[in-house]
């Protein structure tokens, strides 16, 4: 889905997500990394945009993001995405064909809840738009990451999988 389909193109830290969620490997480390370690990956991929920007995230920023976008998250977006994925799993008695229009519909509305979020952690934390990356931008993103794996306590074996996003940014 790109960033015109929803939203729009004005909103440079959701068009960076949408560009950098649909390169190879990072959707489904993005998604391994929310079911398996419990990350928000509005969060995941806020820390990339602020390296980007030149901006390194620490733990005290990370806890702050998080109760601005934590009411959102738990009474929007993840009530959305559990519907979702229960139609996806099971058609409780509809037709594929209408169990799969109202997939679709609420992967749109999920879609806006998580744009939604993304205005709220951008209103959080203020950032300069980014220029033409530079290796040091990339070292910060890096950083940040790691502070948010660690804020998060995800298991060392998360790091494999931020490695996938963080190689998304460099294609």
């Amino acid at each position: 889905m790109s960033a015109s389909e929803v939203g729009g193109a004005e909103f440079p830290f959701w068009s960076f997500s949408v560009e950098l969620y649909e390169r190879p490997g990072v959707a489904p480390a993005c998604l391994a990394l929310q079911d398996r370690f419990g990350c928000d990956v509005n969060l995941l991929l806020f820390a990339l945009w602020a390296g980007r920007c030149g901006a390194a995230v620490g733990p005290e920023e990370f806890a702050r993001l998080d109760a601005a976008v934590a009411p959102w998250r738990s009474r929007v977006v993840e009530p959305i995405r559990a519907l979702r994925r229960l139609l996806k799993s099971e058609g409780l008695g509809a037709t594929p064909g209408l169990a799969e229009a109202c997939r679709q519909a609420l992967l749109k509305a999920e879609l806006e809840g998580e744009r939604a979020a993304q205005e709220l952690l951008a209103r959080s934390l203020a950032l300069r738009a980014p220029a033409l990356p530079t290796d040091s931008e990339s070292s910060i993103a890096a950083r940040n990451v790691a502070v948010y794996l660690g804020w998060v306590g995800a298991a060392p074996d998360a790091h494999p999988l931020a490695g996938v996003m963080l190689a998304g940014l460099s294609n």
